[in-house]
């Protein structure tokens, strides 16, 4: 991920939320030691990739975060723990082979055209043949008109299809 970020810099743009909350100024920013009260968003993203990059330890990074933004920049402090947390969680992922056989799973549920109930069901019994018995399943759908995603744990005494609509059709 750092090497990523090494060979494309996050370029300097203006982020509309951070120039109305007064974080960020709209004139560019001079590379000095004490940042402009207007400046506070760009040395904050330019300081948290720094320090995803390894270039600042999180002493450092705490010590900045202080200088910009005064006894409320503790805020910032934990984005280190955060960033070691979803390290955790895509390693664990990554080291499952199971894991890779759900995304295998839905790739090609995904290529599908058409889905009806049938296809559904069949899906999410093809799901559950990866799990042990004590482990769950959820569901995650995207409703794409309304922008809401939803997530349901299931059971495996849950009906299979609550309905006779495909996803598509709602």
């Amino acid at each position: 991920l750092s090497d990523f970020f090494v060979a494309n810099p996050p370029p300097d743009r203006l982020n509309p939320v951070a120039v109305e909350l007064g974080l960020q100024s709209t004139e560019p920013f001079a590379d000095s030691m004490v940042p402009n009260v207007k400046d506070r968003y760009t040395e904050l993203t330019r300081a948290i990739f720094e320090f995803i990059d390894g270039k600042l330890e999180a002493p450092e990074f705490e010590e900045k975060c202080r200088s910009l933004f005064g006894k409320f920049g503790y805020l910032m402090f934990t984005i280190d723990k955060v960033l070691l947390a979803i390290i955790k969680q895509l390693q664990t992922i990554i080291s499952d082979n199971r894991n890779f056989s759900f995304v295998d799973l839905y790739f090609k549920d995904r290529d599908r055209k058409v889905s009806s109930p049938h296809k559904e069901n069949v899906y999410r019994v093809m799901a559950e043949n990866y799990l042990s018995e004590d482990e769950m399943l959820y569901r995650f759908e995207y409703i794409v008109q309304s922008k809401v995603l939803t997530i349901a744990q299931l059971t495996k005494d849950d009906p299979i299809s609550d309905d006779s609509a495909s996803t598509e059709e709602r």
